[in-house]
């Protein structure tokens, strides 16, 4: 998850016990309402009613491909893992396929061209936006071009914050 705070920063944040933090393990990013977690790691408690709180989101990694396989779909959810922009590979996880590597019970995955994807998109699911919390998710879908998608994937690295 990410959250926007009202300086215009970015970082990461999680949810612990029913409470929300952000963190950042980078000291110029903090303020007086960090803490010291563990060492290097600095969080600080939101709360996401409050007006501090701009966005509460987290990313979603959606590569669309066919592989040609009867009944199975042609979107999948990725990670940052999943992907190797250098060698254009992309390795998708599904339920014991055939032909797949099997990787334990229920699991087996295949490495695929990338340059063989039908399209990819972002998703964006917002938990908190303006001091408002939604019951209920919104999410937002954009359809990127390959440099969009790897450029955001980049960017939303979570060591980056």
């Amino acid at each position: 998850m990410f959250a926007i705070m009202s300086n215009g920063i970015l970082y990461n944040a999680y949810m612990d016990c029913n409470r929300y933090y952000i963190s950042s393990r980078k000291k110029e990013r903090i303020d007086s309402g960090f803490m010291e977690n563990k060492p290097g790691f600095f969080r600080k408690e939101i709360d996401l009613r409050s007006k501090e709180v701009t966005e509460l989101f987290d990313i979603g990694w959606y590569v669309q491909y066919d592989v040609k396989l009867p009944g199975v779909h042609n979107e999948w959810r990725i990670n940052k893992e999943d992907i190797d922009f250098e060698n254009h590979k992309v390795t998708l996880w599904g339920y014991n396929y055939e032909g797949w590597e099997f990787k334990e019970r229920g699991v087996s995955c295949k490495e695929f061209d990338y340059d063989r994807a039908l399209g990819q998109y972002i998703t964006k699911i917002i938990f908190a936006r303006g001091g408002i919390k939604y019951p209920d998710p919104l999410v937002e879908r954009t359809d990127v071009t390959k440099e969009e998608f790897m450029l955001a994937m980049q960017f939303y690295d979570r060591e980056n914050f």
